[in-house]
């Protein structure tokens, strides 16, 4: 009885907790709409939410990019969303960096940018090579937008060997807390009734 009463007035106090939700996002040249700046030089992974982009030695810049502003068809976020998140992985042994942005689908200037050293421009945080970007401060919810992965050469630099690696790439609805519905409490509260009537009944015929 105690466990049950228990039980109640935690559902009574926090409500039923909706656990985050994530769907991948396609960042396919062939079937999500992202154009590359030279396919020699962009190589897709088996799933369809991971690239690698290599440096390029002839022009300096290598991008996977999907920007309505130049006709893509961009990334349209759905109202429910609250996040963009991917994983990253760089190496140089030179003089490189690399960046991502989101982009203003009218106009394609930035609402968000994460550098090479981990600084950001925008709403959003990094724990390590994990980054998370808030897009619900963004003002685009229910609507298109840009995102553009760059690796680029910096004037100084003499090796051509850097590398980005970038992973599970998703869009995340918020966890959210709703009240308990008054038919779960009472069927909770009608069984509590009885357990503890049943119980007093066995003693009664002891």
């Amino acid at each position: 009885m105690k466990k049950i009463t228990k039980t109640i007035a935690i559902i009574l106090l926090f409500g039923i907790s909706v656990a985050s939700q994530a769907a991948i996002l396609d960042i396919s040249e062939s079937t999500g709409g992202f154009v590359v700046s030279d396919s020699a030089y962009v190589t897709f992974g088996s799933d369809i939410n991971s690239a690698m982009l290599l440096e390029d030695s002839t022009f300096g810049l290598t991008y996977l990019s999907n920007d309505p502003s130049f006709g893509d068809s961009g990334i349209f976020i759905l109202g429910n969303i609250s996040t963009l998140s991917f994983d990253y992985d760089f190496f140089t042994s030179g003089s490189d960096s690399f960046e991502v942005n989101l982009l203003d689908s009218i106009d394609g200037s930035s609402l968000f940018s994460f550098l090479f050293d981990s600084s950001i421009a925008g709403t959003g945080s990094s724990i390590g090579n994990d980054v998370s970007i808030d897009l619900t401060g963004l003002g685009v919810l229910n609507g298109p937008i840009g995102l553009e992965f760059n690796l680029f050469s910096n004037i100084n630099d003499s090796s051509f060997d850097s590398t980005l690696n970038i992973s599970d790439v998703r869009l995340n609805t918020a966890t959210s807390t709703v009240p308990a519905p008054p038919t779960f409490i009472l069927l909770v509260l009608g069984l509590s009734a009885w357990s503890f009537s049943k119980r007093h009944s066995k003693q009664a015929r002891n």
